[in-house]
């Protein structure tokens, strides 16, 4: 592993000058590049062109037997990009391709991947250092644009998926076909109404079917949500269908129940109202209404408690912590995969306490898995690895590493040793305050990596094995008390823990 990453830091010395800036890159990325894709589960990769549709904020690529809308990337639902052998796909396959030609692109909801496999160290390069350049200006772009592009982007795509005949319109039979494949709760006469009520062209080609404008107001009517206009016309003075600043206000101080002011409005409707007649004119229309009911200020949730707020120097016993059990596994209990990248997740969801299930393995290194079970095997060192990672990716406070320990000494070592070598000082060793009768607070333990593990008993540590944990002896001693032990990590002792349930 050591190897692997200094030929990385190499290879980015090497091609820190071989191209000029950022827009080289894009434009390499424009003007396509072959790469292999690879896909869990198939061994055969499947060799591809990737392009950056720049106009349309995406990555393509042909051929490909799958709908459009499946063979591509918005831009601003990419994650992570990550470099190397950095995912379940390519840890399998570890040895058939240099890393310095992998990449791996996260993105999505559902934190799906593209690994791909590019020609050379160079456009590997290229193509990274250009992905990350967009997802960072994407990022820092304006959320409520950002959500409005990325809403007339899907409309596109989903247009275009719907145009079977590729003719630029949508009949009423391919439309209604649409409207059930989006589960859209309309009957096919509302539909046909709606359907001629937005055929504004009565004459030529598109006579009898919707063009994409035409199709964008189609759905934007379908979509409407009633209680949403209905609300808009309680306060809308003039009747129009639209708020202006004084029905606006009058509409967040009475049913919001907010203290605003005539400005705090007039920004309001600059920011969410997305016709240029309503900004100029100073009103707020229906969609404009719903981007800001829906978006981050109109959320339940109070923005001030973002940032942490608390007093964070209780005892860490006085805190409810964010917790994932068997963290490792993707689906159930009894058959599903085992994966790293589930970690990673946990992790950047703001997870402080995962779980490891640790095993021996048959070549003397650890494997995370749930024991005597099919699911699939992990090894223990690329699971540290990836917690040292992202461990604080997302939040400054302790992660705890709740470790169910089938292992035997010998690999308990290994296990000992490779948290001590890939944590460092990141791994709570010692106690924060000898004297003190209480557990460190989540401030004083910040950036932290604490260890909740059974001790080895004398007998055991002769005989060679830990007692099994099994959850009902958990369950058990879930209302024992939690202290603070120093970790005196000997290679003849097992005192990994840093915490340690009694």
């Amino acid at each position: 592993m050591d190897q692997v990453v200094k030929g990385l830091t190499a290879t980015k010395r090497r091609l820190k000058f071989a191209f000029a800036n950022v827009q080289e890159c894009i434009d390499v990325m424009i003007g396509g590049t072959d790469m292999l894709k690879l896909r869990s589960g198939k061994k055969t990769p499947y060799k591809r062109t990737f392009f950056l549709d720049l106009e349309g904020g995406r990555i393509r690529w042909e051929p490909s037997v799958k709908a459009l809308d499946k063979s591509r990337i918005l831009i601003d639902s990419i994650d992570e990009v990550r470099e190397g052998h950095q995912s379940d796909v390519f840890r399998l396959r570890r040895g058939l391709y240099s890393p310095n030609c992998c990449l791996s692109i996260v993105y999505g909801s559902q934190q799906e991947q593209l690994d791909l496999v590019a020609p050379s160290e160079l456009k590997a390069s290229q193509w990274i250092l250009g992905l990350k350049s967009l997802v960072k200006k994407s990022a820092g772009s304006d959320k409520v644009h950002k959500r409005q592009n990325a809403r007339d982007q899907w409309l596109k795509e989903t247009f275009e998926a719907a145009d079977k005949n590729g003719d630029g319109t949508l009949s009423l039979d391919e439309i209604l076909k649409l409207m059930n494949k989006l589960n859209v709760g309309l009957g096919s006469s509302q539909v046909r109404r709606l359907f001629l009520a937005s055929d504004t062209d009565t004459e030529g080609d598109s006579a009898n079917a919707l063009d994409f404008e035409e199709f964008q107001n189609f759905y934007k009517t379908v979509s409407t949500r009633t209680e949403l206009y209905y609300l808009m016309m309680r306060y809308s003075t003039s009747g129009e269908e639209y708020l202006t600043v004084e029905d606006l206000q009058t509409f967040l101080q009475t049913e919001q129940m907010m203290v605003v002011t005539w400005g705090d409005c007039e920004r309001i409707i600059r920011r969410y109202e997305p016709t240029s007649t309503g900004q100029q004119d100073m009103w707020l229309g229906i969609d404009g209404l719903t981007q800001y009911l829906v978006g981050p200020e109109g959320d339940i949730f109070n923005p001030d408690h973002k940032p942490v707020h608390q007093d964070m120097d209780h005892p860490l016993s006085h805190y409810f912590i964010n917790s994932s059990h068997n963290t490792y596994l993707s689906g159930d209990q009894l058959q599903s995969k085992s994966s790293v990248d589930m970690y990673i997740k946990a992790l950047k969801l703001g997870c402080r306490c995962v779980e490891i299930d640790c095993w021996n393995g048959s070549d003397g290194e650890p494997v995370v898995y749930h024991g005597h079970t099919l699911t699939s095997k992990v090894k223990f060192y690329e699971v540290v690895v990836a917690i040292n990672k992202y461990a604080f990716v997302t939040s400054p406070y302790p992660v705890i590493l709740s470790i169910e320990n089938h292992c035997g000494v010998d690999q308990q070592l290994t296990m000992a040793k490779y948290m001590q070598q890939i944590f460092r000082e990141k791994l709570l060793m010692e106690r924060i305050d000898p004297n003190s009768r209480h557990l460190p607070s989540p401030e004083q333990l910040k950036y932290k990596i604490l260890i909740k593990n059974q001790k080895l008993e004398e007998e055991d540590i002769e005989e060679g094995w830990v007692t099994d944990e099994d959850e009902a002896d958990e369950m058990e001693d879930e209302h024992k008390a939690v202290r603070m032990y120093s970790a005196s990590i000997d290679m003849k002792l097992q005192y990994v823990c840093s915490l340690t349930v009694l």
